[in-house]
C-alpha cells in the first residue's frame, strides 16, 4: 500500500498555530495497486509445458521455441525471443490473460513479428481446449490463435 508521509503537524496543530487560511487544493489520494493478483488454473492443466506449433493458422517453422507453461501462478514462457510470464484464469474453457510482463531484449526481424502476434493472440484469447495432446486457444469470436502441442 502506498502511503504519504505527514508533514509533520496534524491538521488540528497547523490550524492552532496559523493565522492564515491554507489555500493549496487538497492533496489527491494515490490510486491503490493491486499487486499478486492470483491465477485460477484447471488442477489437469497445473504444471504442463505446450509448444506452439500454429499462430493464426500458419505452421510456425520447427527450429522456433516458443513456449507455454502453466502453473498455480499462471501462465509463462518464451514468446521465441523473450520470456514472459503473467496471471492467468483458466478454468472450465474460459481464459483470460491479465498482467502479461515480458524481458526486453532487442529482436529483430521475423522472430520479433511472431513475437509480438504470438503474446497479442495470447492476450485476446477468451477461451481453450485441450484434446489429442493438443491446447487451442481461441479468440472472443472463436477464432482459432494459438495450437499448441504437449512439450516433451
Amino acid at each position: 500500500m502506498i502511503t504519504r508521509a505527514s508533514r509533520g503537524q496534524s491538521d488540528e496543530q497547523s490550524s492552532e498555530s496559523s493565522t492564515t487560511e491554507n489555500t493549496e487544493p487538497p492533496a489527491k489520494k494515490e490510486p491503490t495497486r493491486i499487486e499478486g493478483l492470483p491465477s485460477d488454473i484447471a488442477e489437469d492443466l497445473v504444471g504442463t509445458e505446450w509448444v506452439l506449433i500454429s499462430l493464426y493458422g500458419h505452421p510456425l517453422p520447427d527450429d522456433k521455441n516458443i513456449t507455454l507453461s502453466i502453473d498455480n501462478d499462471g501462465i509463462g514462457g518464451s514468446a521465441g525471443c523473450n520470456a514472459y510470464r503473467g496471471k492467468a484464469t483458466m478454468e472450465e474453457g474460459a481464459f483470460k490473460a491479465r498482467k502479461i510482463l515480458r524481458t526486453t531484449k532487442g529482436c529483430k526481424g521475423d522472430v520479433r513479428q511472431r513475437e509480438e502476434a504470438c503474446l497479442r493472440a495470447l492476450n485476446s484469447s477468451a477461451s481453450y481446449q485441450v484434446q489429442d495432446g493438443r491446447l487451442e486457444m481461441q479468440d472472443a469470436p472463436g477464432e482459432t490463435t494459438l495450437v499448441h502441442t504437449m512439450k516433451g
